[in-house]
């Protein structure tokens, strides 16, 4: 899965951004937005915490914390895409 553009379930909400390495303690995604629904539908935040970063660069999630992960939905790949590099697909 390196490489791909993964869904996160973690114990706070459920991120997307490419998963560049991971080892026995901790998972590290590349361009990471958290997954929300709002009154439009659902769509992505600028970053994974309210108060957080804009737009990190990357983030480290200690395993303890991820539920699951798994590879992302072509739709939902397309749309973090555009949210993160700006390119319409």
């Amino acid at each position: 899965m390196i490489g791909e553009i993964v869904s996160t379930v973690t114990t706070v909400g459920e991120l997307v951004g490419r998963l560049v390495e991971q080892d026995d303690n901790t998972v590290t995604i590349e361009s990471p937005r958290a997954f929300m629904m709002g009154e439009g539908g659902a769509g992505f935040a600028p970053g994974i915490s309210i108060t957080g970063e804009r737009d990190p660069k990357s983030i480290q999630i200690n395993k303890s914390h991820v539920v699951f992960m798994t590879k992302t939905s072509d739709t939902v790949e397309k749309a973090w895409m555009q949210q993160t590099s700006g390119i319409v697909i």
